[in-house]
C-alpha cells in the first residue's frame, strides 16, 4: 500500500475505489498518508486523508 507513493492522483483515486487498505502500515510503520506528506504529495495526501476520516466516520456510524 505505501507503495502509493510513486502513482499519480489518478491511480490513487482508483485504488481507493477498489477499497485498498489506506491504514496498511510499511515495515518501518508508515502508511500511505505518511509517505505522501513526507515527499511533498500535498494533493494524493488530501485525498488519502480525506479518505481517510471518510472511512472511520462510515465505522463510527455503523457502530450505532
Amino acid at each position: 500500500m505505501c507503495e502509493f507513493i510513486h502513482f499519480r492522483l489518478e491511480e490513487v483515486k482508483a485504488l481507493i475505489e477498489e477499497d485498498t487498505d489506506l491504514e496498511e502500515r510499511d515495515a518501518v510503520g508508515y502508511t500511505a498518508l505518511s509517505y505522501a506528506e513526507f515527499s511533498g504529495e500535498n494533493e494524493i495526501a488530501q485525498v488519502l486523508f480525506e479518505q481517510v476520516q471518510t472511512r472511520m466516520l462510515k465505522m463510527i456510524i455503523q457502530m450505532y
